[in-house]
């Protein structure tokens, strides 16, 4: 943050965002709505000093989970797994 506030007017750099599955998924696998709704918050703060800003994120297998129900466990299957993805792909769009 301290480059961005040093630059001049900050809105000719561009901020990329990793957000990992740990960071917005709770010890089951499943969503943690309260620090996804954080993060977001912060990233809109930044977007209003920063006019480029990339956000790459993972957590589409977790809200596939929450969709269906499921927590996360060890005898997930890859067919598993892409089923929750596909599924979980459009929730986490719409949580942003």
């Amino acid at each position: 943050m301290d480059s961005i506030s040093n630059s001049k007017t900050g809105t000719d750099r561009t901020v990329v965002i990793k957000i990992g599955t740990d960071v917005i998924t709770d010890s089951n696998g499943l969503p943690n709505v309260q620090v996804f709704r954080q993060l977001v918050e912060q990233i809109m703060a930044l977007k209003r000093r920063i006019k480029n800003i990339v956000l790459v994120t993972s957590g589409a297998v977790a809200f596939g989970r929450a969709r269906y129900g499921r927590v996360k466990t060890d005898t997930e299957t890859v067919a598993d797994k892409q089923l929750f993805a596909s599924a979980g792909q459009f929730e986490l769009m719409m949580m942003y």
